[in-house]
């Protein structure tokens, strides 16, 4: 009879990340099919945009956004990737993210408001997942793209 192997447990945190580096950002972005920017677009977007929070596995970054909060009613998260080694649909990483970025958002709330989520600028990959989750596509939003 084979000797079954022991499964191996790895530790899973979503967490504020004030210590990821542009370095682990551009890698993420490289292996999650995101849209290619230039090194000086990919620095400014992580150095001026927003706080970061991510998902590690043993320490190592392999899911993370960007997210804006104006401290009232709403939370704009975007930059959503998730590391294509790491595309699980069971391990359901993009929900787990975003649940822990509005519960992280929710500290800083009125008792009781509610709280209006933008997710915006994905991988294709993240989108799919969270559509699957009930998140719609929103119909109110202006945009234009000046080139």
């Amino acid at each position: 009879m084979a000797k079954k192997e022991k499964e191996v447990v790895r530790e899973v945190k979503f967490e504020y990340c004030s210590e990821l580096s542009v370095d682990d950002y551009k890698l993420l972005r490289k292996h999650a099919d995101f849209p290619k920017l230039s090194d000086e677009q990919v620095e400014f977007i992580f150095n001026k945009n927003g706080w970061r929070y991510c998902c590690k596995v043993d320490d190592e970054v392999i899911a993370m956004c960007r997210f804006l909060c104006d401290e009232s009613s709403t939370l704009i998260i975007t930059d959503i990737v998730v590391h294509t080694d790491w595309r699980i649909e069971r391990a359901k990483i993009p929900e787990r993210l975003i649940g822990s970025v509005v519960d992280y958002t929710k500290t800083i709330l009125q008792p009781g408001e509610e709280l209006q989520v933008i997710l915006l600028n994905m991988d294709p990959w993240s989108k799919e997942q969270l559509e699957k989750q009930g998140y719609k596509q929103a119909s109110d939003v202006l945009c234009k793209i000046i080139s």
